[in-house]
């Protein structure tokens, strides 16, 4: 699939208030209405523009849903991914929804992509998940875009390609090479790690151990981290969950260069962005420079931190903001690329509607 190798991070938020009641123990029907975001000018393209679709007690097969969908208006050959995050009051995020990229049609008035059945209406209104506070929805769409062209049967071809290659890993089909860490052993192909990897390329290139015994000893990483990192290798995807990104993953593809893996990382991490995340988040985007995570954090830190911990009028930290103060001690250039955004930022203001 031919795409453009750029990729933009848009981000929006919406506040649904007024969202009636329900009472699962009634036998009748919450009823179906649907409502609609304010329209968002894209931030990179300025004839494009965002909006979110929400209907909410829909029924299919007899249940009722909450349908989700992210419209486009516009002529454009952006292809968006995003994400649709539900939040609590305090701005924690609840749940994620994950789309892929979707290929528009050419030309475009106006397209739309999402979900049907995002949840059942009981999960909606269930106490536990803490989904509706007060009656109110809050919602945050993060838009990664690229631009370009695409071959339907072209993708479909990569995909069995990829499915194939990763039979032969699991499968440990002719196998050259073993990855020992401690007791455990992957067996892999040196052709693929080389390719995925300059320095697995270079330690088979020359004469060293690796080379001649055949073996790759990793003593500084757990197992479960390297079979992330070989699966990765394999089939070009992350297949953790969001919540789970550890630090050493993003450490061991630094080690071997598996930049792509970085980036991975990176991507996951900006939809778990919270109020306990978003400092180590800017943190790690900037050591590993990932610049849409650092982007995302920025935006998330200006947005709905900053306020919360400096009194902008005293120009003084509040009372109960120390981590955050030892985090603005600690990284100077950091603080300043907050504060530069701050004030010029073109993140989307959240708007209540």
């Amino acid at each position: 699939m031919a795409l453009a190798t750029d990729e933009s991070l848009s981000s929006f938020s919406w506040h649904i208030q007024n969202i009636p009641l329900y009472n699962k123990d009634q036998n009748q029907d919450y009823g179906e209405f649907e409502r609609l975001s304010p329209s968002f000018v894209d931030a990179d393209y300025s004839h494009v523009t965002w909006q979110l679709k929400l209907t909410v007690g829909k029924k299919y097969e007899g249940i009722e849903y909450v349908s989700m969908y992210l419209c486009m208006k516009g002529k454009s050959s952006v292809m968006p991914k995003f994400s649709v995050c539900l939040e609590s009051s305090e701005g924690k995020i609840m749940r994620t929804f994950h789309s892929t990229y979707h290929l528009p049609v050419d030309p475009i008035e106006k397209t739309q992509w999402g979900w049907d059945k995002l949840l059942t209406l009981s999960n909606l209104f269930n106490v536990n998940e803490q989904l509706v506070n007060n009656q109110e929805l809050r919602f945050v769409c993060n838009i990664w875009k690229k631009t370009g062209t695409t071959n339907d049967e072209k993708q479909t071809e990569n995909k069995g390609i990829i499915s194939d290659i990763m039979t032969m890993f699991s499968a440990s089909k002719c196998t050259d090479v073993e990855i020992c860490v401690g007791d455990t052993k992957f067996k892999a192909h040196k052709s693929f790690l080389s390719c995925r990897s300059p320095v697995f390329a270079a330690m088979f290139q020359i004469e060293m151990s690796e080379s001649i015994e055949n073996v790759v000893k990793i003593v500084d990483f757990g197992s479960e981290t390297v079979k992330q990192m070989l699966d990765y290798i394999y089939s070009d995807e992350l297949a953790l969950d969001v919540n789970d990104i550890p630090l050493e993953l993003v450490k061991i593809g630094d080690k071997y260069a598996v930049n792509g893996l970085i980036k991975a990382c990176g991507s996951k991490c900006v939809d778990n962005l919270n109020e306990y995340t978003a400092l180590d988040c800017l943190v790690l985007a900037e050591l590993y420079n990932l610049q849409i995570l650092k982007d995302a954090s920025i935006n998330f830190i200006n947005n709905r931190m900053m306020t919360n911990y400096f009194d902008m009028t005293k120009k003084s930290f509040k009372n109960g903001t120390e981590d955050f103060k030892k985090f603005m001690d600690s990284h100077p250039k950091l603080v300043a690329e907050l504060y530069a955004a701050l004030f010029k930022r073109k993140q989307l203001r959240v708007t209540q509607w």
